[in-house]
C-alpha cells in the first residue's frame, strides 16, 4: 500500500501496477519497462590533427551508450561538438562527457601547430628608370618547398617561382611587391611591400635640323628640338663641339663632304634619358675667283694674277696665259705661283687684255675647265 517503492534491479524489469479502492473496486493495471544503462563511452576527433598558428582546428564529439542529457566539458569548460580551437602552439585539450546517470567517459586529443615561415626580402634597387632591371633577393629562400613572387606590374608572365629571380620593369609607375612562401608541412606566409618599386618613364628625344644638307661653303644649321619629358638636354654636332641650349643653331667650318651625325641627349628631373640622333649630308662645293686686272708695279699691292678660292686641288693644275695672238707667254701647274706679268723670257708684258685658261679638279674629284680674260695695268 505504499506510493513510492524504491528498486535496484539487476536486470532489465517490467513492472505492473493496479490499485484497490475501499470498496473493493481494482483499477486497470499500469506497466513500466525499466532498462539499465551499460554506462558512457566517448569517441572525440579533430579536423585536421595538425594546424599552422593562425588556423583552426574542429574537435567533434560523439557517444555510445549513456542516457540523455549528455554534458560534454573541454579543459573543464563547458562546450558543444563541433568545437572550434584555436591553439597557439601543440595542445592536448582533455575531452569529457557525463550522461544523465553520472556515468563518464573521457578522452584527450592532441592538436599540432606548426609555426608559420618566417621570412623577408629586398630588392637591389628599389627606383629607377624603365627599363629597370631589379634583383630580388631574401633570407634562405631556397629553404621552402615553393615560393611565388608578384611583382605588381602584370599578369601572370609578371611573377616567378624562382627563389631568388630578376625581374625588368619595362614600364614607369610604382609596384607593389609580394611574397608566397609555402613550407614542407604546408604553412603558408605573405609578404607584400607597398610601393617597393618605382619606375620613372624614359623622356623621348627627338629634333630636326634645317637644313639637313650643307656644303663646305654654306654650312649652317639650325636644330629644332621636339622632344617630350625632357628638362634638359645636351648635343653633340658631331666635329666634337656641344651644346646645352634647348633649339641651338651650330656652324659648321670646312666640313669634309659625306655624312655628319649629330646625337641629342634628353634628360628629365629624374636624369632619365633618351637618344636622338640625324645625320646631315655635307656636299663638297668649290669656289673660284679670277680677277679681271692686275698691277704688277712691284708695291706689293695686286702684283700678281692669281687663282683664289676653296675646294680646288694642286693636283692636276694648269693655268695657261695667251696674248691677242693666241700665243702661250705663261704657264704654271702651281695652284699659289700667280702669273706675275712677266713673259716666259723675263721681260716685262704690254699692258693690254690677255686671255686666261684654267683646268683644275675639285678636291672631291670632279674636274673644270675655266676661260676668261684679264687686264694688265701698268
Amino acid at each position: 500500500n505504499q506510493a513510492t517503492v524504491t528498486d535496484n534491479p539487476d536486470t532489465p524489469t517490467d513492472y505492473s501496477l493496479y490499485v484497490v479502492d475501499n470498496n473493493g473496486c481494482a483499477s486497470l493495471t499500469a506497466t513500466a519497462s525499466v532498462t539499465l544503462s551499460s554506462g558512457i563511452s566517448l569517441n572525440v576527433t579533430a579536423s585536421p590533427m595538425e594546424i599552422c598558428l593562425g588556423e583552426s582546428s574542429i574537435l567533434s564529439f560523439s557517444i555510445f551508450g549513456g542516457v540523455n542529457p549528455v554534458v560534454y566539458m573541454v579543459d573543464g569548460n563547458p562546450a558543444s561538438s563541433p568545437q572550434s580551437v584555436s591553439p597557439l602552439e601543440t595542445t592536448t585539450y582533455s575531452v569529457s562527457a557525463t550522461d544523465a546517470c553520472g556515468s563518464v567517459a573521457s578522452q584527450d586529443i592532441t592538436i599540432g601547430v606548426f609555426d608559420v615561415p618566417q621570412f623577408s626580402f629586398t630588392a637591389s634597387s628599389t627606383e629607377g628608370c624603365s627599363p629597370l632591371s631589379v634583383q630580388f633577393s631574401g633570407d634562405n629562400l631556397i629553404d621552402f618547398q615553393s615560393v611565388h613572387w608578384n611583382f605588381g606590374d602584370g599578369d601572370s608572365d609578371y611573377q616567378s617561382s624562382l627563389p631568388y629571380p630578376v625581374h625588368l620593369y619595362e614600364i614607369g609607375g610604382v609596384f607593389d611587391v609580394s611574397l608566397t612562401v609555402q613550407t614542407a608541412l604546408g604553412c603558408v606566409g605573405t609578404i607584400t611591400i607597398p610601393d617597393m618599386i618605382t619606375v620613372y618613364n624614359n623622356p623621348i628625344a627627338q629634333f630636326d635640323a634645317d637644313p639637313n644638307t650643307i656644303t663646305n661653303i654654306s654650312s649652317q644649321v639650325d636644330f629644332f628640338n621636339e622632344s617630350l619629358l625632357a628638362t634638359s638636354y645636351l648635343w653633340d654636332f658631331g666635329d666634337e663641339e656641344t651644346s646645352v641650349d634647348e633649339n641651338p643653331f651650330h656652324e659648321y667650318y670646312d666640313p669634309a663632304p659625306g655624312t655628319i651625325t649629330v646625337t641629342l641627349v634628353a634628360y628629365s628631373n629624374q636624369n632619365c634619358t633618351d637618344t636622338a640622333r640625324v645625320t646631315l649630308k655635307v656636299k663638297g662645293e668649290y669656289t673660284l675667283f679670277m680677277p679681271n686686272s692686275f698691277t704688277p708695279d712691284g708695291d706689293g699691292i695686286n702684283d700678281k694674277f692669281a687663282v683664289k678660292g676653296s675646294g680646288i686641288s694642286n693636283d692636276g693644275f694648269k693655268m695657261t696665259i695667251y696674248n691677242r695672238w693666241g700665243e702661250v707667254i705663261y704657264y704654271s701647274t702651281d695652284l699659289d705661283a700667280g702669273w706675275n706679268g712677266r713673259l716666259s723670257n723675263g721681260e716685262k708684258a704690254e699692258q693690254g687684255t690677255y686671255t686666261w685658261q684654267v683646268s683644275f679638279y675639285e678636291i672631291w674629284g670632279k674636274g673644270h675647265l675655266e676661260i676668261g680674260k684679264v687686264t694688265l695695268i701698268r
